[in-house]
């Protein structure tokens, strides 16, 4: 995982909600009323409405592209192809998607596998581990550790 990319990832989802705020911000404080016995009332009550409304809608704009830039800098740190970035469409199901997909390795570098290479590595392979065993409970997503170890 390319560690500058995926701080880069948490960057723009951590300013997602500062936008937010700030876009509030300016959209509330945006009153067309202060236009109010100015000889082109009119006029102004609807440029001034027209400010706080692009203002909310510049916001949002800015949201949607932080996520994508979320996304895109997720995708990027895992070097994954970009077609996963369609997933972003999904919001927060998406991400989550993102987040669990296991980092690819350029590939420059090469890969050994297969039995022979693990015993040319000198690891050992354990197919079960006391201390790690877990037990599914009834519904899907709660794991329950079993208390061996």
């Amino acid at each position: 995982m390319s560690k500058k990319t995926y701080i880069l990832a948490i960057v723009s989802f951590l300013l997602i909600p500062a936008v937010a705020v700030v876009g509030a911000f300016v959209f509330e404080a945006l009153n067309p009323e202060i236009a109010a016995g100015h000889p082109d009332y009119v006029r102004n009550y609807r440029l001034l409405d027209l400010a706080k409304k692009l203002s909310l809608l510049a916001a949002l704009l800015v949201i949607a592209g932080l996520w994508f830039l979320t996304c895109f800098f997720l995708v990027k740190s895992k070097n994954r192809s970009y077609g996963w970035l369609s997933l972003a469409v999904f919001g927060p199901l998406g991400l989550i998607v993102l987040t669990m997909l296991s980092d690819k390795l350029p590939d420059s570098a090469p890969i050994a596998s297969g039995p022979c290479a693990v015993a040319a590595s000198g690891t050992r392979l354990r197919l079960h581990e006391p201390e790690t065993s877990f037990q599914l409970a009834g519904l899907p997503g709660i794991v329950l550790p079993t208390g061996r170890g």
